[in-house]
């Protein structure tokens, strides 16, 4: 069994999972530089599903965990558990965990177990070949080692991760750091971030429909706008994270302010989320409210690209400096 230190401080599976895994594999301590793109909105037009299923926290699917750690992570979408099991035994016996998305629907032990569909992450430990079994760390549901039998294992899992370690890691210095940052910052001008907020914005006003947005579903965990609102949250706080390493490992006590701003915007976010929630818990919601939340909405776009530019200017000037 792979002895696991299991991280925390991440605000959704996936980030404690990830953490887990980059701190088993020593990875360098500029690793919160990885969190650096999750600053991000997308809203696709085109979708003609649900309002929720439009947005989206990330307008990049670009992943910096190769470039900022000492880590190359593989997908593979799982088909057959013989193959599976086959990678995992080879996986573990070199002492390397693998990473697991399983559905929360199959999966006994955590909240959502036969109620909602939704990947979820967790980390293979352990197996039995002999008595068919896998044992599971599921940081955010459980701190106990929960065990599968391969049968279960099969309707539960959707993919998996396996690592390998790269030898060249780039030895970051807080200029470096900074020019991550204004890279993913100018990414978001050019990918018309804010526009796409403020899209959303008019989507909302014109196209929520209570009954097909939210009283379809059984459960707030359920549905999709919340989920997307309250991701889109969890992302500016996450971005947080790569400030507040750069803040402390260079006392740059002068990104407090940029924090403190981004901190306010991503409770905004959590506010529409819960006001959401509430109108999902009374069964109702008119017109001014639609027009209030809309009006919010844009709210937060303005606030969120004065930021931004704002943040630019400031580490342009750090940098000279």
């Amino acid at each position: 069994m792979i002895n696991l230190e299991l991280k925390k401080s991440g605000y959704n599976c996936y980030d404690q999972v990830m953490e887990s895994i980059i701190n088993f594999f020593h990875a360098p301590e500029h690793y919160p530089l990885i969190y650096t793109n999750r600053w991000g909105f997308s809203f696709n037009s085109q979708n003609n599903n649900l309002i929720g299923d439009k947005i989206s926290d990330c307008f990049t699917d670009t992943d910096l965990m190769e470039d900022i750690t000492n880590l190359k992570k593989n997908e593979t979408y799982f088909k057959d558990i013989n193959l599976f099991v086959k990678i995992l035994k080879t996986e573990l016996k070199n002492n390397r965990p693998v990473v697991g998305f399983i559905d929360n629907f199959t999966s006994p032990w955590n909240n959502y177990y036969k109620k909602i569909h939704g990947a979820h992450a967790i980390i293979f430990t352990d197996i039995d070949d002999e008595k068919g079994y896998v044992y599971i760390n599921d940081i955010y549901y459980s701190s106990n080692i929960q065990k599968s039998s391969y049968l279960d294992l099969s309707t539960m899992l959707i993919s998996f991760y396996t690592f390998e370690i790269i030898k060249t890691v780039h030895k970051f210095n807080k200029k470096m750091c900074i020019e991550v940052i204004i890279s993913h910052l100018k990414n978001m001008f050019s990918s018309n971030m804010f526009e796409n907020i403020n899209n959303f914005a008019d989507c909302f006003k014109k196209n929520f429909d209570i009954k097909k947005e939210i009283l379809d579903f059984h459960t707030l965990q359920e549905i999709p706008l919340i989920m997307a609102i309250n991701n889109i949250s969890y992302s500016r706080k996450c971005f947080n994270r790569a400030l507040e390493y750069i803040k402390i490992k260079y006392r740059t006590y002068t990104l407090d302010y940029f924090i403190d701003q981004l901190n306010d915007i991503a409770n905004n976010w959590s506010n529409i989320g819960m006001l959401l929630s509430k109108y999902a818990v009374k069964k109702d919601i008119n017109t001014q409210n639609i027009n209030n939340l809309s009006s919010t909405i844009k709210s937060i776009s303005f606030n969120e690209r004065k930021i931004a530019s704002d943040f630019v200017a400031f580490l342009k000037n750090d940098i000279e400096v």
